[in-house]
């Protein structure tokens, strides 16, 4: 334990050290009090300050994850040993600081702080300290550390979705109508007998092959740590642990090079989620975003989650290879500054396109200037506006 005097209270011990001094080699009696005053103060709250300290015991938190925006606390139990307490202060930072009343001797007391959890992250609290300074600021003095370090998680809001393909994940794919004649090893299985008998010779069906559906997310964290960034790992998250949630493979990819990949299991949910926590803003260009996709080689539909401009050409390059691209936005888009986008607002909208509170947004269809390739952009303000509108965005495949 340590008392000592803060910044303040030295600089007032040492001005009224000096005003004393000048003040009787000078000749100024009336400054003598002033003087006096001025080194008395400081004293007077190393003294203030002085006195036993309770305990603090073992650190816990009411959950160690939880949404963006839910209640947690953590808490102690504080023991006056060795006699009775003076009353003292509970530092749990980020937590608020909680007030320790005088405590006789043994007497135990249960505290609890509520942790900030309007953004998401991952906040460590401990170990506990108490800490006692008087009224002026002038002496502060710190009690013993207790309680071993809790580290809880707050994770972005994932908004109930299920089947995020909109479809069967599964989908039977013949490997070409067409028949080829019958090479040695073939499976006899495979022989189209009544086509061979009318042609003469053997002849073979190639049987039906299956190609698993996946979901890939390119997740823009370019721009200010604000509260758009905050919803755009919310629509990540739905959309994530609606595949792991629904047994559909899955990939995260991120403008800050974080790659993450599963085979949608109900336990990557908690991995998911741990890891958007942790996902902090970057400096990196949007340029990077559609860079970062790897070739897709299997039935897919991609969600480029972004508030940037898109560059559409360089979209249009990303959105190969995939069924259907989606680009969901938070704020409705801005006029591109990059090739000219060519869009039309589908026939099927929900919402009010004019007022993003009022819930999903028009759904847009557009594709760059000179391809062929064409997606559909989805505004949503929260993670409930993307799991009430998704499946019919998805929709809008069929009449594109």
């Amino acid at each position: 334990m340590t008392g000592v005097l803060t910044a303040a209270g030295r600089a007032l011990l040492g001005a009224g050290s000096l005003v004393g001094a000048g003040a009787w080699l000078l000749g100024y009696p009336e400054l003598v009090p002033l003087a006096a005053a001025a080194v008395c103060a400081p004293l007077a709250g190393v003294l203030q300050v002085a006195g036993r300290f309770p305990v603090p015991g073992p650190l816990s938190a009411t959950a160690l994850r939880v949404p963006r925006g839910a209640d947690v606390a953590v808490g102690t139990t504080m023991t006056a040993r060795g006699g009775r307490t003076r009353p003292a202060v509970l530092g749990l930072a980020p937590a608020t600081p909680a007030v320790i009343p005088r405590l006789a001797g043994g007497e135990q007391l249960p505290l609890r702080a509520a942790l900030p959890t309007a953004r998401r992250g991952e906040l460590t609290v401990g170990p506990a300290r108490c800490h006692r300074t008087d009224p002026f600021g002038l002496a502060r003095r710190d009690g013993p550390a207790g309680g071993t370090a809790v580290t809880v998680l707050v994770h972005p809001v994932a908004a109930a979705l299920t089947d995020p393909l909109g479809r069967r994940r599964s989908t039977a794919i013949t490997a070409g109508d067409a028949l080829r004649d019958y090479h040695h090893g073939d499976d006899v299985r495979h022989i189209a007998w009544r086509p061979s008998a009318h042609r003469g010779t053997l002849l073979v069906r190639p049987p039906a092959r299956t190609e698993t559906g996946e979901l890939v997310v390119l997740l823009d964290t370019t721009g200010p740590d604000d509260d758009g960034f905050e919803t755009r790992l919310d629509l990540a998250a739905t959309l994530l642990c609606a595949c792991a949630a629904s047994g559909v493979a899955f990939r995260l990819l991120t403008t800050g090079g974080l790659r993450l990949s599963g085979a949608g299991r109900p336990a990557d949910r908690t991995r998911i989620l741990d890891t958007l926590a942790r996902i902090g803003p970057d400096a990196a260009g949007t340029g990077g975003l559609w860079a970062a996709r790897p070739p897709s080689t299997r039935a897919a539909i991609l969600a480029v989650i972004s508030d940037a401009d898109p560059r559409t050409r360089a979209l249009s390059r990303a959105a190969q290879g995939f069924e259907q691209t989606l680009v969901v936005r938070t704020t409705e888009a801005p006029a591109t500054t990059g090739p000219p986008l060519i869009a039309r607002p589908h026939p099927a909208t929900t919402g009010n396109p004019t007022d993003p509170a009022s819930g999903p947004q028009t759904v847009t269809t557009g594709r760059a200037a000179g391809t062929a390739t064409r997606w559909q952009v989805v505004t949503a303000g929260s993670a409930a506006d993307l799991a009430a509108g998704w499946h019919a965005a998805l929709r809008h495949r069929s009449s594109r």
